[in-house]
Formats: C-alpha cells, sequence, structure tokens
C-alpha cells in the first residue's frame, strides 16, 4: 500500500473524531441545542459515505473493525429514531392536553358548581406532569450525557482499532517491500556471479588457446632459423668450392705451360677434371635444392600459417586484455552488490528482528574440460629436411 493512501485514512479518521468531539462538547454545554442536532444528522448522513470509502481503499481491515463501525452506526440510527419518536410523542401528548383543555373549558359553562366542587384536580395535573416528565426524558442533560459517554468510548475504540491496522498494515507493507528488494539485490547478484564464472572461463580459453599459439609461433622460428643457418652455411661451402675449384684450374694450367706433361701428371689432370665435374654437378644440385627449398618457404602454407598464427595472437592479446578489464568491472560491482544485499539485510533484520539465516556458499566452478590436440596436416616435417641437408 502507497504511503499516500494511510496519510487519506489518518485525516479522514481526525476528520471523524473532530466531529465526535465538537457532538459531545455541544451535547455537554446544552447551549445549542438545534446545532447538535444538525451536527448529529451530519455525522449520520456522513459516516456512511466515509465508512464506504474507507472499505473501498482500505479493503485490508479487519472484519472485527468493520463489524463494530456498523455496530456504532445502528446505535446512532436507533438513538435518533428513537429521540425523534420521543419528540414526536411528546409534541402528540402536548396537543392532546390543549385540546381536552379546551374542551373541559366548554363542558365547566354546563356543569354545576356542586360537580365541580367534587372534581379533584390534583390527581389530573400530577398525571401530565408525569407524563411531561416522561416524554422529556430522552432530552434530560443525563440522558444526553450518558448517550455522548457511549457514543465517546466507543468512537475512541474503532479509531484505537483503525489506528493499530493502520501501523500494522505499514509495518507489514515495509518489510514486505524490503524482502522484495533483497531477493532483487540476491537475483542480480547471483547474475552477475554467473557472468563472472562465464568470463573467467572464457579468459581460461582464450590464455590456453594463446599459449598454444605462442608455443606453435616459437617452434616455427626455431625453424625457420636452422633453416636459414643451414642455408647459409651451404652458400658458404659452396663458395670455399668454386674457389679450389678456380685454384685447381689455374695450378693445372701453371703446370701444363711449365713442364712437360707425364702420364702421372695426365692421370692428376684427369682425376682433377673428374673431381671439378663431380664438384660442379653437386654444386649445381646444390643450388637448385636450394632454390627448391625457398620456393618451398615461399609459396608453401607454412607462411601463411605463420602470418595467420601471429595475426590470431594479436587478436587473441586484445580479447585478452578486453577479457580482463570486464573481470576487474564485474568483480567491483560484484563487490558494490554484496555490500548493499548485506545493508538490506542488517535492515531487514533491525526491522523484523528474525534470526538470520546463514547463506549457502556459492557452486564450485566446474572443470575445464581438455582441449583435444590438434594436429596441421599441411605442416612442413622439419625434422626430415633437416636430415636430407646434413646428409648433402
Amino acid at each position: 500500500m502507497p504511503f499516500s493512501f494511510f496519510l487519506f485514512l489518518f485525516c479522514s479518521l481526525f476528520s471523524l473524531s473532530l466531529l465526535l468531539y465538537g457532538y459531545f462538547s455541544c451535547l455537554k454545554r446544552e447551549k445549542s441545542k438545534n446545532t447538535c442536532n444538525k451536527l448529529l444528522k451530519l455525522m449520520v448522513f456522513r459516516f456512511p459515505s466515509f465508512l464506504s470509502s474507507c472499505l473501498f481503499l482500505c479493503f485490508p481491515v479487519s472484519q472485527m473493525v468493520i463489524e463494530e463501525v456498523s455496530a456504532i452506526q445502528e446505535n446512532l440510527e436507533i438513538e435518533r429514531t428513537c429521540r425523534e419518536s420521543a419528540e414526536a410523542l411528546a409534541s402528540k401528548l402536548d396537543r392532546q392536553n390543549r385540546s381536552l383543555k379546551r374542551k373541559s373549558m366548554m363542558l365547566l359553562s354546563h356543569i354545576s358548581p356542586e360537580t365541580i366542587a367534587d372534581i379533584d384536580l390534583n390527581d389530573e395535573a400530577e398525571e401530565s406532569e408525569d407524563l411531561h416528565a416522561s416524554s422529556h426524558d430522552c432530552l434530560s442533560p443525563q440522558c444526553c450525557t450518558s448517550i455522548s459517554g457511549t457514543v465517546e468510548s466507543k468512537a475512541y475504540t474503532v479509531l484505537t482499532d483503525l489506528t493499530y491496522s493502520i501501523h500494522s498494515f505499514t509495518k507489514e507493507y515495509l518489510n514486505t517491500r524490503m524482502c522484495s528488494l533483497l531477493l532483487k539485490e540476491k537475483h542480480d547478484n547471483t547474475l552477475l556471479i554467473a557472468e563472472t564464472l562465464r568470463q573467467k572461463k572464457l579468459l581460461g580459453k582464450y590464455h590456453r588457446v594463446s599459449q598454444l599459439a605462442v608455443e606453435e609461433y616459437e617452434t616455427l622460428h626455431d625453424t625457420f632459423n636452422l633453416e636459414r643457418d643451414l642455408r647459409t652455411e651451404a652458400e658458404n661451402y659452396a663458395r670455399a668450392m668454386v674457389v679450389e675449384q678456380k685454384k685447381l684450374k689455374r695450378q693445372s694450367q701453371i703446370l701444363m705451360q711449365s713442364s712437360s706433361p707425364s702420364q702421372a701428371l695426365q692421370d692428376a689432370l684427369s682425376q682433377v677434371t673428374r673431381l671439378t665435374e663431380e664438384l660442379e654437378t653437386k654444386r649445381l644440385e646444390h643450388q637448385s635444392q636450394i632454390k627448391t627449398m625457398e620456393d618451398m618457404l615461399g609459396s608453401s602454407e607454412t607462411q601463411r600459417e605463420l602470418i595467420a598464427l601471429r595475426h590470431s595472437l594479436e587478436l587473441l592479446e586484445e580479447e585478452k586484455k578486453e577479457c580482463s578489464n570486464k573481470c576487474s568491472k564485474a568483480e567491483l560491482e560484484l563487490k558494490d552488490l554484496r555490500f548493499t544485499v548485506e545493508e538490506l539485510q542488517k535492515k531487514l533484520q533491525a526491522a523484523t528482528n528474525p534470526p538470520p539465516a546463514p547463506t549457502p556458499p556459492p557452486p564450485p566452478p566446474p572443470p575445464p574440460p581438455a582441449l583435444p590436440s590438434t594436429t596441421n596436416p599441411l605442416r612442413f616435417d622439419h625434422t626430415q629436411f633437416t636430415l636430407y641437408i646434413i646428409n648433402v
């Protein structure tokens, strides 16, 4: 129930109590009878509408209070009808007495003086006085005082019951509102904890993927460095062989020009030429192999995978930073929500004073699923190539 409803109900009860107090004070003073009658009629006429409005706005009021108010209204109606009937009876008796007096005055002229002397007028006067006294009993101050005391006590009882009902309903409404706020905060806290756990799981997955990508990148980088070193050594060896070949050619030319050829020299020269041809063929084969390897390294999927892995590694690092920022923000919000929940629990305990119920601990997070070992079918086998280069 809103607070404005309780304010309206309290103001209506206060106005009713003022009307009752005015009526009772007028009855006690007995200065203005007509004013008291007007106030009584106004109170009787306005009280049903006030009661209906209270019943329409305050439906949860207890049945005992409604029955008590209805009983008071019925008593007021009965007292009003009794008073009106008493006034009507008194006026009727007054008219009858006047008519009897007129008739008796008319009959006195036809009765003899001896008959008039035998009539006792004291009994009739006493009877008329008794009738007048009985007709005016309801208008006596004692009757008005007793009626006012009864109505005042019943009205005070009704006002006390209504005030107690208003306080109880206000307290119940505040407790219900605090409970709803606490349940809402707990629900938000649960959702935030679930979101935090989900972000942590996602961050762990990204971390594992980034570690695998870094390991793959390091392996490819080591393989690339090894291949580059082997290529450099092969080129140096080829240069040394070319220099040695040129040196042998110059020496053979000098020997052929300086001395006459002999069989041994011819054999040596033939052996040198044969070795030179073999060396040249090996050099050409080695150069062709180096070119093929360069083409393979330039156009193979390994370079593309390396570039893609670098790009994915950068994206994973950015996502990791974003997830860490979100996780930190979620932890801060979780701390704030826990503080607000503790404050609301303290307020609710102060309002209702129940024993505090222990909060259940959050469920432990499930273990992360094991990542299946992925193999790349397009990955180049560097070990076989390294063994082949060493053998050559």
